[in-house]
């Protein structure tokens, strides 16, 4: 039986409910829903499924110019927050948390795991590999800031690596209001903006 040592376990109320929405998006080919975006900062993540089972350096090399992931990065620590703060109205800044969360499908559904586990990899401050991710096998549990090794070279099979468009706003929230923010970015995503990367482009809907 996996081992989980719970340094902060909180049961959420309703009234932590998600400041925004999690929503489909593509990275080859319009409809492949190989992307999400998330509508409260803007950022563009690729799915946890394209990178299974590597290590964040592993995945590096494919991020090089000419590589097959050209135009993402590895989304940093303040931006996975950011994420995490979207799906359960929480920032962790950098603590260890655990959190009983029935929401946790949000995430799950759009980062493409193909499992009841959507674990990422991101470099935490310490530039140390670390999880965030969301398990629904585990009463609906969302996890930040989980050390898994102080090497990048670290890898398991049922965790990818979160990544982020190159052009994505992830790190620009500050203290906008949501509810006039998150209509600002539905409204730019009704539009149908793309952005071009090269021989790529992102399509949100």
């Amino acid at each position: 039986m996996k081992r989980i040592l719970l340094t902060s376990i909180i049961a959420l109320s309703t009234a932590f409910g998600a400041n925004a929405e999690l929503i489909e998006a593509d990275f080859n080919s319009a409809g492949d829903n190989a992307a999400f975006t998330d509508t409260r900062t803007g950022a563009t993540f690729l799915d946890l499924g394209l990178t299974m089972g590597q290590s964040i350096n592993q995945v590096l090399q494919r991020t090089q110019e000419g590589g097959d992931l050209e135009g993402w990065r590895i989304a940093t620590a303040d931006e996975i927050d950011e994420l995490f703060f979207s799906v359960t109205g929480m920032y962790t800044n950098g603590t260890k948390t655990t959190l009983r969360y029935s929401n946790a499908s949000e995430l799950n559904s759009v980062a493409g795991s193909g499992s009841g586990m959507s674990y990422g990899l991101f470099i935490d401050g310490n530039g140390y590999s670390s999880m965030m991710g969301s398990n629904l096998t585990f009463e609906s549990t969302m996890y930040n800031n989980y050390y898994r090794s102080a090497s990048l070279d670290w890898a398991s099979a049922n965790h990818g690596v979160f990544l982020i468009d190159i052009f994505s706003n992830g790190n620009i929230v500050g203290d906008v209001p949501v509810p006039l923010f998150g209509i600002a970015a539905l409204g730019m995503l009704a539009m149908g903006i793309q952005r071009r990367h090269g021989k790529r482009q992102v399509h949100t809907k």
